[in-house]
């Protein structure tokens, strides 16, 4: 009798854990959508700009295609994906301002399901972790990185920075997790897949070449040492992705463009310093302007509550940790050896889902460590009580309050209907364009060209006529000239 009742107490608890993580599971996922949400919806008010002329003036010169790619490969970068999609997919050939809208939501829409994909399955196959509310918890606390700190403007709102960027992320992003989902069952149908998908992703700007390779290689060692064998598969997916990559650096247009910055040569010490740079002045930014600490300990916090000790030795957590910290380093490195410290956003955007990377296993491997070695049923209320104040500390000394969060920044921009006027004064001055006759020296008024606005790639006219993008304007529109005044 005795034993039944407890049995019935066990389920009991046991039932009302499992609804309490249900509820926090669903919780946390409505979060999650509230803060992917106002990137996704301001995407659809992108605008066509600059490169964008670029592309449909080499497209009326008889540039399409495969003639689009190979012109460019040999003249400026090697980006041989972002090239393709920009040949195939380019708005200026499909659809206008309506056709970007498309490509834009569906890109950002993509770029959040294939960062979550990778998070997932780095939690749940890597780490081990198969409850759902332990996996819905970091992510969620990883898209706040993500959306809270920086608007990532040139691969949201720009077609050529989703050309070149997003779209070969996407594309990496996918092939890693499936890579990390199919490590076991790999077949040759999953390794052509993968395969493919890294060879696709490494054709993108040379900072996805970087982060794919090494995340790849971080994959191959650590699954080959679990296993205590080498995976046949793996070597032959991560040799195509290298030679991918390499097609990516082989291209002639890179060492033009390389000459333009600086014509005294490539030097990779200069480069490996330059990388550390960067990926230090990135840490002092995030901590000089962000709650990312707070997020750390908040992610620690849940691995204390909810996270499955899987028991790595202290061995294993620091060759985790050494390997991969030099991620976003490895990323950067292929920019800083082409064109120094010159870091655009759209460098930064990747370089930062780097970052976010190294923050997530970093939490996963200290919260494996303390449940394993450090917390006891006896000392576990205050080691949490203990981190719970942390945090509220972090909290106070950092000043980031709902009002610097990006993501609210972008929503009240909506509300307010500030991305949506911005779009219609564009699509205003496009629609007068095209009413001008060829050979016209076109004006366009100053008080026509909207104010810029932030969290937002925006679009501009030069003063000056001989300015790269009034020339590429009006190469693509036929003008003689064209200028703002």
């Amino acid at each position: 009798m005795i034993n039944r009742i407890g049995e019935l107490y066990k389920h009991i608890m046991s039932d009302s854990k499992n609804r309490r993580n249900a509820l926090i599971s669903g919780v946390g996922i409505l979060i999650l959508i509230v803060l992917i949400a106002p990137t996704v919806i301001s995407s659809a008010y992108s605008v066509m700009i600059a490169d964008d002329f670029s592309a449909g003036s080499m497209f009326k010169r008889g540039y399409t295609g495969f003639n689009y790619i190979k012109y460019y490969y040999n003249s400026w970068q090697g980006t041989y994906t972002g090239l393709g999609i920009i040949a195939i997919l380019s708005p200026i050939l499909h659809g206008g301002l309506d056709g970007l809208k498309y490509i834009a939501v569906i890109n950002s829409i993509a770029l959040f399901g294939s960062f979550i994909f990778l998070c997932d399955s780095v939690l749940k196959e890597v780490f081990g972790q198969k409850a759902l509310v332990t996996r819905v918890l970091f992510i969620l606390l990883s898209v706040f990185v993500f959306t809270a700190y920086n608007s990532y403007y040139e691969g949201i709102y720009w077609f050529t920075g989703m050309a070149v960027y997003t779209m070969p992320l996407i594309i990496t992003m996918v092939g890693v997790a499936l890579f990390i989902r199919k490590n076991v069952r790999i077949n040759i149908v999953y390794a052509v897949l993968i395969s493919l998908l890294g060879f696709l992703g490494m054709g993108g700007s040379l900072i996805i070449s970087g982060f794919g390779c090494y995340a790849l290689l971080l994959l191959v060692v650590y699954f080959a040492i679990k296993a205590k064998k080498i995976n046949i598969w793996h070597i032959c997916i991560f040799a195509v992705w290298v030679i991918g990559a390499l097609v990516n650096v082989a291209a002639p247009g890179n060492y033009v463009r390389h000459d333009v910055a600086d014509s005294s040569g490539i030097h990779p010490l200069s480069a490996i310093i330059t990388s550390i740079k960067v990926y230090v002045s990135r840490i002092e930014w995030f901590n000089s302007n962000t709650s990312i600490w707070t997020v750390f300990m908040l992610m620690i916090l849940c691995g204390l509550l909810f996270y499955e000790a899987k028991g790595l030795s202290v061995k294993n957590i620091a060759l985790m940790l050494c390997g991969t910290i030099l991620l976003p380093f490895v990323a950067v490195f292929p920019v800083a050896l082409g064109q120094g410290d010159n870091m655009p956003n759209r460098v930064l955007f990747v370089l930062d889902v780097a970052i976010i990377f190294v923050l997530l296993v970093m939490s996963l491997l200290v919260s494996d460590f303390i449940k394993h070695n450090v917390m006891t049923e006896e000392n576990r209320k205050l080691i949490i009580t203990f981190m719970v104040v942390i945090i509220f500390t972090s909290m106070a000394l950092d000043n980031f309050t709902y009002e610097n969060n990006v993501s609210y920044k972008v929503a009240s921009q909506l509300k307010d209907g500030v991305f949506q006027d911005y779009h219609s004064a564009v699509s205003k001055i496009l629609d007068k364009l095209d009413t001008y006759e060829e050979g016209s020296d076109v004006v366009v008024s100053l008080q026509e060209m909207p104010a810029d606005i932030e969290n937002y790639k925006n679009f501009y006219i030069d003063m000056d006529p001989a300015d790269w993008v009034n020339v590429d304007m009006s190469n693509y529109y036929g003008f003689n000239s064209l200028r703002v005044e």
